[in-house]
């Protein structure tokens, strides 16, 4: 199991318009603006059956996509990621946009600690923890590569992140 230490995404309310209903093809109960857009659906059910016009997507005006999350049901809540303008139409698993989502669901829910499911066609659950301004996703990953990366007179705001899962790989070894 990988750890990733992530910054936590501020996100504010924002207006529903025809337009994204029409791109969800459902009404969200709740919209908010992040990094991307984060939409609050009915139900876990809505969440899995959901599918976006991703060329009407492209078009947001700000963001690189959206997520769209509800309550879960065996797990604390259910989402999943579209960031089509970066010509990625879901991804399945994502860490971003979970930084915006686990300080969404934490007051509502009551936990620091909690457990998702991204419902895509591929699945994941993730592990997250919340400490004010950081996120910290856990889960299981598929190792397809290694790498080794040479910052010099780069300034680094997640240099623990390289430094965290350099130790966590080293570990396994």
């Amino acid at each position: 199991m990988f750890e990733l230490d992530f910054p936590a995404i501020k996100y504010s309310p924002c207006t529903i318009t025809k337009e994204m209903t029409e791109i969800l093809g459902f009404r969200p109960l709740e919209a908010y603006m992040g990094r991307d857009y984060i939409f609050v659906l009915e139900s876990e059910e809505i969440v899995r059956q959901i599918t976006p016009d991703f060329a009407k997507m492209r078009l947001f005006p700000e963001g690189v996509g959206a997520c769209v999350t509800a309550r879960g049901g065996e797990y604390d809540f259910a989402s999943r990621a579209f960031p089509p303008q970066i010509n990625v139409d879901e991804d399945p698993v994502c860490g971003v946009m979970h930084c915006s989502l686990v300080p969404y669901w934490s007051p509502i829910l009551g936990k620091s600690e909690m457990i998702a499911k991204q419902v895509s066609r591929r699945e994941g659950i993730l592990y997250l923890s919340y400490y004010g301004k950081r996120v910290f996703i856990s889960g299981n990953v598929a190792l397809f590569a290694t790498s080794e990366l040479h910052i010099e007179d780069l300034k680094f705001d997640n240099l623990s992140l390289i430094i965290q899962s350099r130790q966590l790989y080293s570990k396994r070894k």
